[in-house]
């Protein structure tokens, strides 16, 4: 569940980009790239940078570990994800923002069924598939130079709705510490330590 979330927002990766005219894409267009890039950092600050960098690591560690993803580990990316959504909604929702009070609820993710197996060829197949849709996606947003009078009049529309939504005071409760706590329980995971 957690890769397909993760998935969904990689696909979306460079359309944030695209959209907000203080943002400049990175040298390449991969996640970790994306959220190191200094004006992203800026943009969405250490609380939800923090966040971002901690679903990206439980990502790979599920991706590349021969375990299995822990379920405590599955919840904390899907919650920082919430948390990541949360902001994005807040910043650049053009209608109705989520309210502030609004939080995590695990009860209402679906209960776990059972995963059926795939072979390593039948990953390495869908890895190539996945790199192909991300090559031809990349190829359709770099040539479109009929666009660019639309996308600078959106995103000039974008910087406007931020602006006027980061008037309001962000008085949502995005658990910092529990999201530091457990980023050090992370590192402790990749360093080997149970």
């Amino acid at each position: 569940m957690f890769l397909r979330a993760a998935n969904a927002g990689i696909d979306g990766r460079v359309a944030l980009y695209k959209s907000d005219p203080s943002l400049k894409l990175p040298y390449q267009d991969n996640l970790s790239a994306l959220i190191h890039e200094p004006t992203f950092k800026n943009t969405v600050g250490a609380k939800i940078f923090i966040k971002a960098k901690l679903i990206k690591d439980l990502g790979n560690l599920a991706a590349h570990s021969p375990k299995p993803l822990a379920q405590l580990d599955s919840m904390v990316a899907v919650r920082e994800l919430f948390h990541v959504c949360f902001w994005l909604a807040r910043t650049y929702s053009k209608t109705r923002k989520p309210p502030d009070g609004l939080a995590f609820d695990p009860t209402l993710l679906p209960k776990t069924s059972p995963v059926p197996r795939q072979t390593l060829a039948q990953l390495q197949q869908l890895e190539s598939q996945l790199a192909e849709k991300d090559t031809r996606l990349t190829e359709l947003l770099t040539g479109k130079a009929a666009l660019d009078a639309e996308l600078e009049r959106l995103r000039a529309e974008i910087a406007a709705i931020k602006k006027h939504n980061e008037a309001t005071p962000d008085t949502h409760n995005y658990s910092e510490a529990e999201t530091r706590d457990y980023f050090i329980d992370l590192l402790l995971k990749e360093a080997g330590w149970p």
